[in-house]
């Protein structure tokens, strides 16, 4: 195995996943309570799609993709100073490059906002196109917060990375509190507070990655270096693929647009309540994973690359096949507890359920899908994943028409037909992997699906009765929101860990037993 343990960084990668999207909820909670759900909202959302495409493109996905691999092969088998002209030359063409496209971004705002949003007219329109101006710059940041973040990974430091969500959604709480009463249109606080955390991340991660003189920072003008044109050519395709997936959730939002005020804001908080179990294992699992996958097929030890892919696959599915059914048990009230307040009526909870539940469908094909592109990547193949994605997004917009239009099935239909679009591309993605590769103990996978599928079931047979309380429907009662919806979770986290212990799922067996030693220890 590696030198550093995929489980061990991942965990602390989850922690802090987890307080970033609890603050992350904070932060829709606030939107909710302050703004409601209406054209406003529907405006603030579409601008900031944008900058929070960017963010996963970059920050999640293309920039790591392309950085690191050269990044930890600069770090680990060359000399100091090759490794800073490295860096300093991909910093400065980023910077050219990012600071261009803002520029093109401000100029062109009131055609991104028509290609986006093809239903905003009038002033929601002019509101859209000023919000989505005023953020902007914010990829300028991210784009130069990423870099330092793939100067940390590729020395194999992941915490601060972790936390750099948690500071954007704390300055976009604060901002939307503090702010909002001194702005005719009170949903300009909140672009402020994206722009504001924006330099903040950048200031942090550039502060750490600096620090340990990971990189002394300096401008190189070097374009024609043979390994940042080989970066970017792979953050061409890299960000192709993962392009793809966002161009799916910008598909729906658009459609979204022409439907009825609200509906983009549900299909957003949909996507954010999506994102919290996504993002505590899945994306934890497939950060860490992506250096040493790396380096054992850069070393040729293939069997010990398929290992590692099968245990992040397992792991995984371990995590997101019980939180798929608790949330699917739990839709309702979670809705309800995290956003029923204020501006944000029982009416807003139950038209916005069914495109939770429809999304949550797809929750272990995002999950596999996080993982089985990072093995693509590690072996340079960035173009197959692409192409698969290209067809997924295909079976998304077909089915998403038709779901529309001939089966008038609202948001909750757009929902549905990424949740088939997903499913497709990660089965795909599987079978081109397993021809790539051969076989990554694919029985095992598949063996731990099915028993875990089996105890989550049980699990949501045990607490779906919570679904039907009538206290979701009534504002206020956190107290007793709480006790029902946190005492249905424990319920359903004890139920499935008894069954999937007595169907002796490898994953559960770790778990028992690392307590037992972290037990013995204390």
């Amino acid at each position: 195995m590696a030198d550093y343990s995929i489980t061990k960084k991942a965990g602390v990668v989850s922690l802090l996943t987890v307080v970033s999207r609890i603050s992350g909820f904070f932060r829709d909670a606030t939107i909710s309570h302050i703004f409601g759900a209406g054209w406003l909202t529907d405006a603030f959302m579409i601008a900031f799609t944008i900058p929070n495409m960017f963010r996963r493109l970059l920050a999640e996905g293309a920039l790591s993709i392309a950085f690191v691999p050269v990044f930890s092969k600069y770090s680990a088998t060359r000399s100091r100073e090759d490794y800073q002209e490295l860096l300093s030359s991909t910093l400065s063409l980023l910077s050219l490059i990012t600071g261009v496209v803002v520029l093109i971004g401000i100029v062109f705002s009131p055609q991104i906002i028509r290609l986006f949003a093809p239903g905003f007219e009038n002033q929601q329109f002019e509101l859209a196109v000023f919000l989505n101006r005023l953020m902007f710059p914010y990829l300028f940041f991210i784009s130069l917060t990423s870099f330092f973040i793939g100067v940390l990974y590729s020395k194999k430091s992941f915490a601060v990375p972790a936390t750099s969500q948690i500071e954007l959604n704390l300055v976009m709480i604060l901002c939307a509190v503090l702010l909002y009463r001194f702005f005719n249109m009170r949903i300009v606080s909140l672009a402020i507070g994206v722009l504001t955390g924006g330099f903040l991340q950048l200031l942090t991660q550039a502060y750490y990655g600096t620090k340990q003189k990971y990189y002394i920072p300096s401008l190189r003008w070097n374009p024609s270096h043979p390994d940042v044109k080989k970066m970017m050519k792979l953050m061409l395709p890299a960000t192709a693929g993962i392009a793809i997936y966002q161009i799916n959730l910008m598909v729906s939002r658009a459609l979204a647009s022409l439907i009825e005020d609200g509906t983009v804001t549900y299909i957003y908080l949909s996507d954010r309540i999506f994102e919290l179990p996504l993002g505590i294992f899945a994306v934890a699992i497939a950060t860490v994973s992506l250096p040493a996958l790396s380096e054992y097929y850069a070393k040729s030890e293939i069997d010990n690359f398929r290992k590692t892919i099968s245990k992040s696959l397992r792991s995984t599915m371990f995590i997101s096949i019980p939180a798929m059914f608790g949330v699917l048990a739990l839709n309702l009230p979670i809705i309800s507890f995290l956003f029923q307040h204020g501006k944000f009526t029982y009416e807003n909870t139950v038209s916005c359920a069914p495109i939770v539940f429809n999304a949550m469908l797809g929750l272990f094909a995002v999950s596999g899908t996080r993982i089985s592109v990072q093995a693509f990547y590690a072996t340079g193949d960035i173009k197959s994943p692409v192409w698969i994605a290209f067809f997924a997004f295909i079976v998304n917009l077909i089915f998403s028409l038709m779901f529309i239009y001939i089966f008038h099935l609202g948001g909750g239909g757009l929902t549905m037909a990424n949740t088939i679009s997903n499913i497709f591309n990660f089965l795909i993605l599987s079978i081109v992997l397993f021809k790539k590769i051969g076989d990554y103990e694919i029985r095992r996978i598949l063996t731990t699906i099915v028993k875990t599928t089996i105890a989550s079931s049980v699990m949501f047979l045990s607490i779906f009765w919570a679904s039907g309380l009538k206290v979701w429907s009534t504002a206020g009662n956190y107290h007793i929101k709480t006790l029902y919806l946190f005492g249905a979770i424990f319920l359903g986290m004890l139920i499935f860990s008894i069954t999937a212990y007595l169907l002796k799922i490898e994953e559960m067996r770790y778990s028992v037993e690392a307590l037992k030693k972290r037990f013995n220890k204390h």
